[in-house]
């Protein structure tokens, strides 16, 4: 007992480190709350890929090849050529919405919060208004939503913009459609490269206020963009958090009778493309024969 005794009298006299303090005063204080915490989480939806992930595969895979969406990929060097054809992005879809470039400005600075709150682990830079974050930030949301949209109608024009555009320009026309758009739309689903949804809605209810309150008219909008040949495999009627989420969402989940359409197209399994008389070769060049698949 007088061991004991003189062990807890040893340890009260030790010396407490800083952080047992901090820790205890930490505890003291907080409230641990679920459904609070739930909620904090929830806000975050766009998030930087570990680099110890980015170094076990291939770390272009996680970079955008072509143009930078959002804060995390900004100002990359190989991605600033685009930076001129975001603003003039910008410019044509304003002129033709006849709108002027305060209202979409006003509609997404309205959200802004919620939208940095989507990016997990947001640069100071990006926020706070005394240094002009918020306000950086909002210009990059326009500047970035307006090319987006942009891209998006001229994907669903077939690249036939050369009323507005000039024939020969060399994102919005023909040429563009053909030879970029594969590489924006790759883009689009880029994990560090996201844009809320949030903001495409903000910004397309300013063009069409009545179409784009409905928030599954977006979700479609974008899915359609993403992939065209599944567009009628699952319906989406929410506002989903971002590009990549709803090319997910429609991948992974409903049900296959919800089809709305007859011009569904899954692509056939390596079995069925070997028994319509497509054969298949070994990687190898000096490999010759004809290999068939396993069953799918």
């Amino acid at each position: 007992m007088g061991e004991a005794t003189a062990t807890a009298t040893a340890e009260a006299e030790a010396p407490v480190s800083s952080w047992v303090v901090e820790m205890e005063k930490t505890i003291g204080e907080m409230h641990i709350d679920p459904a609070a915490e739930m909620a904090r989480w929830k806000r975050h939806s766009i998030y930087r890929v570990p680099e110890r992930i980015k170094n076990l595969h291939n770390s272009k895979a996680y970079q955008p090849e072509l143009v930078s969406l959002g804060p995390f990929h900004h100002g990359d060097p190989e991605l600033l050529p685009m930076e001129e054809h975001k603003r003039r992005a910008v410019v044509h879809l304003v002129k033709r919405s006849g709108r002027p470039l305060r209202e979409f400005v006003a509609a997404v600075a309205e959200v802004a919060q919620q939208l940095q709150d989507a990016y997990k682990d947001l640069g100071d830079e990006w926020r706070g208004a005394a240094g002009g974050g918020t306000d950086r930030f909002v210009q990059l949301m326009v500047t970035d939503g307006c090319f987006l949209v942009e891209a998006m109608r001229m994907d669903a024009l077939r690249g036939k913009v050369h009323e507005e555009y000039a024939p020969n320009d060399p994102v919005f026309s023909k040429y563009g459609y053909l030879y970029l758009w594969n590489y924006i739309q790759s883009d689009m689903v880029v994990v560090e490269n996201q844009l809320p949804l949030l903001l495409l809605q903000r910004l397309l209810i300013v063009l069409d206020h009545h179409k784009y309150q409905n928030a599954s008219r977006v979700s479609r909008l974008v899915l359609d963009s993403l992939c065209p040949w599944r567009r009628h495999l699952v319906g989406i009627n929410h506002l989903g958090l971002h590009p990549l989420d709803i090319l997910y969402t429609s991948l992974t989940h409903g049900d296959h009778q919800e089809r709305t359409g007859s011009t569904a197209y899954v692509m056939p399994s390596a079995m069925e493309i070997y028994e319509a008389g497509i054969h298949f070769r070994g990687r190898r060049q000096d490999r010759e024969e004809v290999s068939e698949p396993d069953g799918v």
